[in-house]
């Protein structure tokens, strides 16, 4: 990615960085995610440890914005996105020097310059794929606006975080084993051990730090989900009496959804009308199960349906609604699913996959059902 120009690499000069650094942050408001990023990891090298962490909390507004509102327009485009969105969710992702964090007077300027932070969506802008053109200015400054009120309070509970002494010191610990390979994991061996109790020391820590949970305001609108038009599936029904386990599948032939646990959450007229809106010739049924669930409100909605050619992969994203943090409303165990119609791959994907996450929908009455797992096949109506 070219953050200064077409000559190359500016900072391959010896004792340039620290005026790449301040390029790369001059430059923030008009780059993209990739370049945000890069551009952090050049101002650490310069030992520009409050400009890394303002271009890391960038790239996160950026990358969030990004991946919800410029849909790519193709497979191969998709396998653009896969990267950044990965790096943007990966757990205990890296968001600077801890020192930044723990010294008050930057810890403020750094949540100043976050909300001071504007990325722009000019017509030549580049988020590093092509995009369905049919985003307005507007639907990008509204998912904007919600990103950069998620990241404030990303920092503000990391901040929280490191601030405690004991997560702290758990933390740095954590920190030195962090690099035992993924070999002396599957090995389960003393370092492997060491890394998993450093972990353990971590969660407890943060379990006794009081973090801000609900979603920002700014993200309401994301609690009343619209299909997109020009989505190439359909949801077709819902339920709260879905598997134990969450996760995705899909059913490429009416057999093969009677001998599911579909036909047994199902009551008969539901499973012949599901049936009746699939065109197994052309389509195949899809099913999202989250789990078990102690505060589900019963709006489960699928997503996208993320067939990818080039990787030979399928993954199924959906979203539940559960009762916000401080509803007094009694628990009960809800196991949502939800069933969608998509075009039939040409082949079969070898890789399959789920994205699954929950989105707080006020405070009512939770929808309670009971787990339904496989079970034999159930007969077509009107047949023994």
């Amino acid at each position: 990615v070219m953050l200064l120009g077409a000559q190359g690499p500016a900072w391959a000069d010896e004792g340039r960085e620290a005026r790449v650094c301040a390029k790369a942050v001059t430059a923030a408001p008009k780059s993209n995610t990739t370049q945000l990023w890069l551009g952090a990891d050049l101002c650490k090298l310069a030992g520009e440890l409050d400009d890394s962490a303002f271009l890391l909390f960038a790239g996160r507004v950026r990358a969030g914005t990004d991946l919800n509102a410029l849909k790519a327009a193709s497979d191969q485009d998709k396998l653009e996105t896969y990267d950044i969105s990965k790096r943007l969710t990966a757990t205990g992702g890296y968001v600077g020097e801890y020192e930044v964090y723990r010294n008050p007077d930057r810890r403020k300027r750094l949540m100043q310059r976050l909300r001071a932070f504007k990325p722009s969506l000019d017509e030549d802008y580049d988020p590093g794929w092509d995009y369905k053109t049919s985003v307005t200015v507007e639907k990008y400054q509204q998912v904007l606006a919600c990103q950069k009120a998620l990241r404030e309070q990303e920092l503000e509970n990391f901040s929280k975080l490191i601030n405690d002494d004991d997560y702290f010191a758990a933390r740095k610990e954590f920190d030195e084993l962090a690099p035992v390979g993924l070999r002396e994991l599957r090995k389960k061996s003393s370092k492997a051990e060491q890394l998993q109790t450093a972990l353990a020391r971590v969660r407890d820590a943060a379990a006794n730090v009081e973090l801000s949970r609900g979603q920002p305001e700014a993200c309401a609108f994301t609690r009343n989900y619209e299909p997109d038009p020009d989505a190439e599936f359909t949801q077709i029904f819902s339920g709260s009496n879905g598997p134990s386990t969450g996760g995705g599948s899909a059913f490429d032939s009416e057999e093969k959804v009677r001998e599911s646990w579909i036909a047994k959450a199902l009551t008969p007229e539901e499973l012949e009308s599901v049936l009746s809106q699939v065109d197994f010739e052309s389509q195949i049924l899809v099913a999202l199960g989250f789990g078990k669930q102690t505060a589900a409100t019963g709006k489960v909605y699928i997503t996208n349906v993320d067939h990818n050619a080039i990787s030979s992969s399928f993954r199924v994203i959906g979203r539940a609604g559960v009762n916000e943090e401080g509803c007094k409303e009694p628990r009960a165990d809800s196991y949502p699913f939800a069933l969608a119609v998509t075009k039939r791959p040409k082949e079969h994907p070898r890789r399959q996959g789920a994205s699954l996450s929950n989105f707080p929908d006020g405070c009512k009455p939770v929808k309670g059902g009971a787990a339904t797992e496989a079970g034999s096949a159930v007969p077509k109506a009107g047949k023994q």
